[in-house]
């Protein structure tokens, strides 16, 4: 198995939290920081089910 050599340089980020309900505007807010922004910006966005 060939080895190669890498490095990652990770760099201070921001987090922004945006937390509300169903069609309250988060996903159209994420999509304007991502048009405005010269900065990388990644969108993850997670459910919660209460059972």
């Amino acid at each position: 198995m060939e080895q190669r050599n890498s490095t990652l340089e990770l760099r201070k980020g921001k987090i922004v939290f945006l937390n509300g309900l169903t069609s309250s505007g988060k996903t159209s807010i994420v999509d304007a920081i991502q048009l405005t922004s010269d900065e990388f910006f990644m969108s993850l966005q997670m459910i919660f089910v209460k059972k």
